[in-house]
């Protein structure tokens, strides 16, 4: 049988995960790359299209294993391609997290960018499943 969690303990936990990118000595960031993700922890592959800077706490606290990123600024991009991937790293260029582009729980403006033009985050969550079937 899988592990279930209550609801305080994944809240916990992911409070714990999205706490890293506040980590280090400033605030994090998140960079928007071509091709596909690399294997967990690996170097980043793919063009480097955009990077946002991250708020000093990026995302509110857990409810119901649900995590909200705050307003994130929005950035320019620095490549021409379309996003395949994301990369979420701490001030100190430690890396928290990859996903992909089409993850459900993150929305861009556009996942088509264009050198000089506005890229934006509408909208992002994380959520940690309480290990049930249903």
């Amino acid at each position: 049988m899988p592990m279930h969690l209550p609801d305080d303990a994944r809240d916990a936990a992911l409070d714990a995960l999205v706490a890293l990118p506040d980590a280090g000595s400033g605030t994090g960031s998140v960079e928007l790359r071509t091709g596909s993700q690399p294997e967990p922890g690996g170097e980043a592959t793919g063009t480097l299209l955009a990077t946002f800077t991250l708020p000093a706490t990026t995302f509110g606290a857990a409810s119901g294993g649900t995590a909200t990123a705050n307003a994130i600024d929005a950035t320019t991009g620095v490549d021409d391609g379309e996003i395949g991937w994301f990369r979420v790293l701490d001030s100190d260029g430690n890396i928290c997290w990859d996903g992909a582009a089409d993850d459900p729980g993150i929305t861009f403006n556009t996942k088509v960018i264009s050198t000089g033009v506005d890229v934006k985050i509408t909208s992002w969550t994380v959520t940690l499943p309480d290990g049930s079937s249903s």
